[in-house]
């Protein structure tokens, strides 16, 4: 959760998407066309690689779907980044393609539960089986490639089952992050409901059971214990901020797609980027610590996201 040691762009070039996911928090889909012109977004990125920016994570929307990936993928890499992609696992021709060419450092596939939960909230009846088959003939074709799992209180006591089928199929890595009630998810309870702080804790035992299980395998959680949260360090004034996420217009927001836009700190196509945290920032990190400390265990972005609502911060 603490500001990372080597800075990370969080890059959303466009909102299209083959699914519609019921938990999105961006609420993109097939009718979402915004996206963000190839040189807007690789003049932005030169400048914030001076900024100390090494490492450019691309989101979406399917990211796949951006109509210049190619050459945003070539062009981030030229300009010294490492490039990762978290993808949908329909596109896995395309991602293996971009490996194979040295543009691609690591590959993500994402997974909601197992297909009876997975499918629901990707609306399509197949999608886990999609994205299986994308991540084993990832790794097949010699790409090292990972999950990350969107953890919902319906996919919760699914993870034993699901670890076991993705570390079958070949994953390298998995990622538990719990959803946030932001974008679509707050109009889809049902399947997509956020944990609560006993089942944050249920996790976080969850991956400490799994690391000692498979130890061959990379397991990771965005789920932290109040004693965690309490001794981060993030959120002093002035200092660079890590994750920061552009989004498909452009502008920069600290930590988390969804941030209040009262915390924006400008945008690629001005020119005034300044991707520092602000003084109103860091009082809403100070909230969001004071507010996770009281707690067994939480998320801290997703509090933040929530915390950053607040009119009095």
């Amino acid at each position: 959760m603490s500001d990372t040691p080597t800075p990370v762009l969080h890059i959303h070039p466009t909102r299209m998407c083959n699914l519609t996911c019921a938990h999105c928090y961006s609420r993109s889909g097939p009718m979402a066309r915004d996206h963000l012109a190839l040189d807007t977004l690789l003049a932005g990125s030169a400048g914030l690689f001076q900024h100390g920016y090494r490492q450019a994570s691309l989101s979406g929307g399917e990211p796949m779907l951006y109509r210049d990936v190619d050459g945003l993928c070539a062009g981030l890499t030229a300009q010294g980044y490492q490039v990762s992609v978290i993808t949908n696992g329909w596109y896995c021709d395309h991602v293996q393609r971009l490996s194979a060419n040295g543009y691609l450092h690591s590959v993500s596939i994402s997974f909601d539960g197992l297909p009876c939960v997975h499918d629901v909230i990707r609306r399509r009846k197949g999608a886990f089986e999609k994205a299986h088959a994308g991540l084993k003939s990832l790794v097949a074709a010699g790409v090292e490639t990972g999950a990350v799992i969107a953890v919902t209180r319906s996919s919760l006591p699914q993870l034993p089952d699901l670890v076991a089928v993705l570390r079958d199929a070949g994953a390298a890595q998995i990622q538990f992050h719990p959803v946030a009630a932001v974008g679509r998810a707050t109009e889809t309870p049902g399947h997509c409901a956020e944990l609560n702080e006993e089942q944050m804790l249920r996790l976080l035992l969850l991956t400490e059971a799994f690391r000692k299980l498979y130890p061959e395998t990379a397991f990771g959680t965005d789920a932290l214990t109040g004693i965690d949260i309490a001794n981060a360090k993030i959120g002093q004034p002035g200092s660079l901020i890590s994750p920061l996420v552009v989004d498909e217009t452009g502008r920069l927001h600290p930590y988390a797609y969804g941030m209040n836009p009262a915390h924006s700190l400008g945008s690629l196509q001005d020119g005034h980027a300044a991707p520092y945290i602000t003084a109103p920032m860091a009082r809403v990190i100070a909230a969001t610590r004071t507010a996770c400390q009281r707690k067994l265990a939480s998320a801290f972005f997703p509090e933040l996201v929530h915390q950053a609502q607040q009119p009095t911060l």
